[in-house]
C-alpha cells in the first residue's frame, strides 16, 4: 500500500510592457512525501501468524506450492523537492515583428529514497535496506522565436526564425544500508549519472503565391552533446565517454484553401535525440529487479507525412487526416526476464532500452467538430484514430521485425457532446473506447489475459460546470469512468472516480 503527499506552491504574474508586448513570471515549489509498505495474506494455518518466507522454504496451500520470497513485502519512503523559475516575453517588438520567447529552470533541491530489504515485521530483518540519493538533477530551457507575418513589407509573405537551448543533468548514487531505519550509507553500490545539451536554429517562409494557394519552406538545424558519463558499480567502471551528434531537419507544406475547404500536404524530417533519463537512469532495486540506461542510444531519425482535407461549415468543421510516418532508430524500453540475461534472480526483470532499427506507420484520423447542432444548445465533437504499425527491420534482434511496434492501438475514438444550459451552466457526456494494444516487442504480452498488455477499455465520463460572476467563477463536478469499466495494464486502471473542483479569477 503507498501513500503520498504532494504539495505544490505556484505563482503566476504578467506585466504588460506595452499594450502590444506582456511579459509573464513563474515560479513553484513542490514537495512530495511518499511511503509504501507491502503486506503478506499468507498466514500460519496454526498459529495464525503472517507468513513472509525466506526465498528457498515451501508452504503447502490447498495443494499448491508456495514459495514466498521475503525481500518482496519491504518497505520504503521518499522526500522530493524540487524548484522551477521561469520566464516569458510575447506581443509586438516593434513593426510587424513578433516574438515569443521563454526560459525555464528547474532544479531538484532534495530527492532521497529509502527502502528495506526486508518487511519491518518479518522475524528475519535485521533493518538492512537501500539508500538512493539524486545529487544532482534539473534542466535549463531556453527557447527564441521572432516571426513576421508581412515579411520584406510584402503581404504574401510570412517568415520566422528562433533558437532553442535545452540543457539537462541527472546524477544518482545508491548505497546498501546496514540500519535504513538511521539511513545509514554502508556502502556505495551503484553510481550513475551525466548531462546533454541540445542547440537548435530554425528558419521558416511562407509564400501565399496564388489566390487560395500558400508554401512553407523550413529547416532546422541541431546540435547535441553527451558530456559527463557516470557509470559506476561496486566491482567495475563502465562510464561512457563523451558524444556529439549533429541533425538537419527539412519540412515542406503545400496548402490549397478554395472558400470552405481546405487541403494541405506536408513532409517534415524530425530527430529526437536521447534524454538524459535514457542514456545515464541505471538503478537497481533490492527485490533484484534493475533499469539500465544506454549511453549509446541513437537519435530517433523520422520522415512524416501528412495529407489533410477539411470542409467548413457554420459552426463547425470535418476533416480528415491521412499519415504516414517512418522512424530509424525509435527508442524504446523493454523488460527482459533475467534469466535470459543470465543475472539473478533469474525470476526478475531487467528494463533495458535499445533503438529499434526501422518502424513503419501508417493511419486515418477523423474529426467532426459541431457546436449548436442545428441551431440547438448541443454541441457535438467526434475524433477516431485507426493506425497500423510495423518493425520492418531491425538487426540487434529479427524476431521483432513484423511485429506491431508497442503502446500504438489499432483504434481509438471519442465521442462528447455539450449541452449549454443557458449562458452559465454545461453538461457534458463523453465516451472513450482504446483497442488493446502491445507493450512488449514482441508482441507476447497479448497472450496473457491482463498482464504486461494494455486491455481493450470503454469509459463513460459526465461532467457539469457553473460559472458565476460573470464568469469569473466557475465549479465543476464530474465522474470519470461512470460504467466502472475494468481495464488493466498489469493492474487494474483506474476506475469510478468522482471529482470537484472550484475556481475564481481575480
Amino acid at each position: 500500500m503507498s501513500h503520498s503527499v504532494d504539495n505544490l506552491y505556484k505563482w503566476k504574474g504578467g506585466y504588460a510592457i506595452t499594450p502590444k508586448l506582456d511579459a509573464l513570471f513563474t515560479t513553484a515549489f513542490e514537495e512530495l512525501d511518499v511511503t509504501s509498505e507491502a503486506q503478506t495474506y499468507l498466514a500460519n494455518a496454526v498459529t495464525g501468524a503472517p507468513v513472509y518466507g525466506n526465498s528457498t522454504t515451501s508452504y503447502n496451500f490447498n495443494g499448491l506450492k508456495i514459495v514466498p520470497a521475503n525481500n518482496s513485502f519491504g518497505e520504503s519512503r521518499q522526500n522530493r523537492q524540487t524548484f522551477t523559475l521561469g520566464g516569458g516575453l510575447k506581443g509586438n517588438l516593434f513593426g510587424n515583428w513578433n516574438t515569443n520567447t521563454n526560459v525555464s529552470w528547474f532544479d531538484v533541491l532534495h530527492d532521497q529514497s529509502v527502502s528495506s530489504t526486508l518487511n519491518p515485521n518479518d522475524p528475519l530483518n535485521t533493518n538492512k535496506g537501500q539508500v538512493t540519493n539524486v545529487d544532482s538533477m534539473g534542466w535549463v530551457s531556453i527557447s527564441m522565436k521572432l516571426d513576421n507575418q508581412e515579411f520584406l513589407g510584402r503581404k504574401d509573405l510570412s517568415f520566422a526564425t528562433g533558437y532553442e537551448y535545452q540543457h539537462a543533468k541527472m546524477f544518482t548514487s545508491q548505497y546498501g544500508s546496514n540500519n535504513y531505519q538511521a539511513t545509514d550509507k554502508t556502502n556505495l553500490s551503484l553510481r550513475s549519472g551525466g548531462a546533454t545539451d541540445t542547440h537548435g536554429l530554425f528558419g521558416q517562409l511562407s509564400w501565399r503565391f496564388l489566390q487560395d494557394f500558400d508554401a512553407t519552406f523550413g529547416i532546422r538545424l541541431e546540435r547535441w552533446n553527451m558530456s559527463d558519463g557516470v557509470y559506476i558499480t561496486a566491482t567495475a567502471n563502465n562510464s561512457p565517454s563523451d558524444r556529439q551528434a549533429s541533425a538537419f531537419s527539412p519540412k515542406f507544406s503545400l496548402g490549397y484553401e478554395p472558400g470552405r475547404m481546405k487541403f494541405r500536404y506536408s513532409v517534415a524530417k524530425a530527430y529526437r535525440f536521447p534524454l538524459v533519463g535514457e542514456l545515464f537512469d541505471n538503478s537497481n532495486s533490492l527485490a533484484g529487479s534493475s533499469s539500465v540506461g544506454n549511453a549509446a542510444l541513437k537519435p530517433e531519425d523520422g520522415t512524416h507525412h501528412n495529407l489533410m482535407g477539411e470542409y467548413n461549415f457554420d459552426n463547425g468543421y470535418v476533416r480528415l487526416n491521412l499519415f504516414h510516418e517512418n522512424v530509424r532508430n525509435a527508442i524504446y524500453s523493454s523488460s527482459i526476464s533475467n534469466s535470459a540475461l543470465g543475472k539473478t534472480p533469474p525470476g526478475n526483470y531487467t528494463s533495458v532500452l535499445s533503438n529499434i532499427g526501422y518502424v513503419e506507420i501508417n493511419g486515418i484520423d477523423f474529426t467532426i467538430n459541431q457546436n449548436q447542432v442545428f441551431g440547438s444548445n448541443f454541441d457535438v465533437k467526434l475524433d477516431t484514430t485507426i493506425l497500423d504499425s510495423k518493425i520492418l527491420q531491425n538487426d540487434n534482434d529479427t524476431n521483432y521485425v513484423g511485429k506491431s511496434f508497442p503502446l500504438l492501438p489499432n483504434y481509438r475514438a471519442n465521442l462528447l457532446t455539450t449541452y449549454h444550459y443557458g449562458e452559465d451552466w454545461d453538461f457534458s457526456v463523453g465516451t472513450r473506447y482504446q483497442g488493446r494494444m502491445y507493450s512488449q516487442l514482441d508482441n507476447k504480452d497479448l497472450q496473457l489475459p491482463y498482464y504486461a498488455a494494455f486491455s481493450e477499455s470503454v469509459y463513460v465520463d459526465l461532467k457539469t460546470t457553473y460559472r458565476f460572476n460573470d464568469k469569473k467563477g466557475h465549479v465543476s463536478a464530474g465522474i470519470d469512468n461512470l460504467n466502472d469499466y475494468r481495464a488493466f495494464f498489469n493492474h487494474p486502471l483506474p476506475q469510478r472516480t468522482f471529482f470537484l473542483q472550484a475556481g475564481y479569477k481575480f
